[in-house]
């Protein structure tokens, strides 16, 4: 069972990390093009990152989510073996 809730940890940190690995990295080139421009918009960076952040889930949603899916799968069929 440990093994199982190790792989469900690996899986919510790459469902996470894939946009948030996204929207780190356009905040920082949005905060270098404002700081290179002096634009003082508050709304752009943030406009820019939800954006990002769902058009990732648009397109690679499914694929992230399937290990998720999977292991889910996995505990509710071994759930009444194990205990």
């Amino acid at each position: 069972m440990i093994h199982i809730l190790e792989q469900f940890v690996v899986a919510v940190a790459l469902l996470a990390g894939v946009p948030l690995a996204i929207a780190a990295g356009l905040g920082v080139a949005v905060s270098l093009f404002q700081a290179l421009t002096q634009v003082q918009d508050q709304t752009l960076p943030q406009l820019i990152k939800v954006a990002a952040i769902a058009l990732s889930m648009v397109i690679g949603g499914a694929l992230l989510a399937a290990p998720l899916l999977a292991r889910s799968a996995e505990v509710f069929d071994t759930f009444w073996y194990d205990g």
